[in-house]
């Protein structure tokens, strides 16, 4: 048999492993001194200190925190107030809004929404009755129907309504007002002005007989045969404006034309001059 001799100049040594060899190449070192770092484990020192620095960040967190959270007695008064009484604060607290007056001569356009009349010395107003009940449903900051208080609120219909609401007067004036008589649902309600400090329109001892030449004051005034309403164009007639006699006293009232204007049109509604003296006088 023939020997093979593997010492050709073809054939190369294999590497010495290192527990072979007395040298190390630079990247083996660098290896071992990586996993010298990886596996020493933070001195005591250090982790207190880093123990320590948490703590004071969470400490100075929560006094922050604490800082700057109002408290109750930095709140509004109305915090604990219900959803109509933290209305009638804002309107009491906001300026008022003023547009031009309404009446003979009046210029300037009409403010929007229904409109409340003042009456006599001024601290009470009628209001479309189906107005009152269809602005507390559209107040997003009203309670629920059934879960509104009903002081100082005689009503005359099934219909709950709030005791007091915000209503832009004729001369375009807004101001607080208080539910006395809400009415029959289709007829007028009755309010007494809180703070309102302007004379109203004087009441007609007599009622208005069929074909009485009457006068709505809306910007430019319509005059119209009592009680019709044909010629009237309810766009630009706003929901409660005060209908006049020729001496200019109050005989009624237009109430707006309902959802379906075939069905429920605009009209004319006369004052009840006694039910708003009894509504007026004092109890």
């Amino acid at each position: 048999m023939q020997d093979h001799d593997y010492h050709l100049p073809t054939v190369e040594r294999a590497p010495l492993p290192p527990h072979e060899r007395s040298w190390r190449h630079p990247s083996e070192l660098a290896a071992d001194t990586r996993e010298a770092i990886r596996t020493e484990r933070p001195s005591a020192p250090t982790r207190v200190a880093a123990m320590l620095g948490g703590t004071a960040a969470i400490t100075l967190f929560g006094v922050a925190v604490l800082t700057l959270t109002p408290t109750a007695d930095d709140g509004p008064s109305a915090t604990g107030a219900s959803p109509i009484q933290r209305l009638v604060a804002v309107a009491l607290t906001s300026p008022p809004t003023t547009l031009p007056a309404r009446g003979p001569g009046a210029v300037g356009p009409a403010p929007l929404g229904p409109l409340a009349t003042a009456i006599g010395s001024g601290s009470i107003a009628v209001l479309p009755s189906r107005a009152v009940v269809e602005m507390l449903r559209n107040e997003p900051l009203r309670e629920p129907l059934g879960q509104v208080p009903r002081i100082d609120v005689v009503a005359r219909t099934d219909v709950t309504v709030a005791p007091t609401i915000v209503v832009t007067l004729r001369t375009g004036a807004t101001t607080v007002a208080t539910v006395v008589d809400a009415g029959d649902g289709d007829g007028l309600a009755i309010l007494r002005l809180d703070g309102h400090d302007g004379d109203g329109l004087a009441i007609s001892e007599a009622a208005p007989a069929d074909g009485d030449i009457v006068t709505l004051l809306t910007d430019d005034p319509i005059s119209v045969e009592w009680p019709d309403t044909e010629a009237l164009d309810p766009s630009s007639v706003p929901d409660g404006t005060a209908v006049v006699d020729g001496d200019g006293e109050l005989v009624g009232v237009y109430v707006g034309a309902g959802t379906d204007a075939e069905t429920d049109p605009g009209r004319l509604v006369s004052i009840d001059h006694a039910v708003v003296a009894g509504a007026a006088s004092p109890d």
